[in-house]
């Protein structure tokens, strides 16, 4: 089994020790039978996108919910998605994770057209 794992804390916790609930992590597990055919195509904070064959995985941890400004920067980070993946040749897209957005707050629901 091979395992991407990409965390929002890598800064904090190279720095110092660690208290307190840890946030903002990610990861996908590979079976080995699988892990020839995947290739990374972007590690980030809170954010893994592999390419299995011609399906594009994508594991996104999203907090915010309730911060003012959390709709654009949502916005962001999709926007990022899409330049990442941009150039790469697939048929399909799974698109999973925990995004923490509530669409029915007149804020966002115009993201709800957007996922």
């Amino acid at each position: 089994m091979i395992c991407y794992v990409s965390s929002a804390m890598t800064d904090v916790s190279s720095k110092r020790c660690l208290q307190g609930r840890p946030f903002g992590g990610v990861a996908v597990f590979v079976k080995d039978k699988y892990a020839s055919n995947v290739k990374l195509v972007k590690s980030a904070a809170g954010c893994i996108i592999l390419q299995l064959d011609q399906t594009i995985l994508i594991n996104v941890y999203y907090p915010c919910s309730s911060v003012s400004g959390c709709d654009s920067e949502l916005v962001d980070c999709l926007s990022c998605i899409v330049n990442d993946v941009m150039d790469t040749q697939y048929s399909n897209i799974v698109f999973g994770g925990d995004i923490n957005i509530d669409f029915s707050n007149t804020p966002t629901r115009h993201l709800s057209r957007i996922l």
